[in-house]
């Protein structure tokens, strides 16, 4: 997280390191993620591809894949929900 808050918080000029409660707030949570999103190259894994899906997840969360069954059902029902299988 140090390195995250380090980065983004130069980048988007934010005191991310003393501050780190300010990712908390919507605005600031919002452009922390969409930052560690773009940088890290996430939107080609945002298909309808269980393969990618899991990907996406080891990205984002390192090797921790803890609850991944329920978050691929989460996942699976949400897209057929939205009608995007």
């Amino acid at each position: 997280m140090f390195l995250i808050f380090r980065d983004a918080g130069a980048y988007l000029k934010l005191p991310l390191l003393t501050n780190p409660e300010l990712a908390s707030f919507p605005s600031a949570g919002f452009a922390v993620s969409v930052w560690f999103w773009t940088v890290n190259g996430l939107n080609s894994f945002a298909t309808k591809s269980t393969k990618d899906f899991i990907e996406l997840t080891k990205r984002i969360n390192g090797k921790k894949m803890n609850g991944l069954e329920d978050r691929i059902n989460r996942w699976e029902n949400a897209k057929s929900i939205l009608q995007c299988q």
